[in-house]
């Protein structure tokens, strides 16, 4: 399963018109963005490293971090870096992820270590 932040922010969005608020919720966290219909312009400057803030849920947020986090979406594993960018691990390093002693250090350490047992999305 792979996925890209303008694919989440599709559904987020459908997510959003079927008032489907567990599904919406789980797209904003798994990219710790809350996703706009404009979405190529807060994209650009979520690039640009301009922060972007608002209380309208339909606009995003960037939250720049210097590291990379694990997070699980849906029950798959994935690493969001400073820039919202995504690495989904491929099936061979999901099944090492997930019999790791410590599953979100070992989804961290590959994708800095071996990002090309995955795929970076942004």
């Amino acid at each position: 399963m792979t996925t890209t932040l303008p694919s989440l922010h599709g559904r987020f969005r459908d997510a959003i018109e079927r008032g489907d608020r567990s599904t919406a919720e789980a797209c904003l966290e798994v990219a710790d963005v809350c996703v706009s219909y404009d979405w190529a312009e807060a994209h650009e400057a979520a690039i640009a490293g301009l922060p972007l803030s608002t209380e309208d849920t339909e606009e995003v947020l960037f939250s720049a971090r210097g590291w990379l986090r694990a997070e699980e979406f849906h029950g798959w594993p994935c690493v969001i870096d400073e820039r919202g960018g995504i690495w989904w691990p491929h099936e061979e390093a999901t099944h090492e992820i997930a019999a790791a002693r410590d599953p979100e250090a070992m989804a961290v350490q590959l994708a800095q270590e071996q990002p090309e047992r995955g795929a970076w999305h942004c």
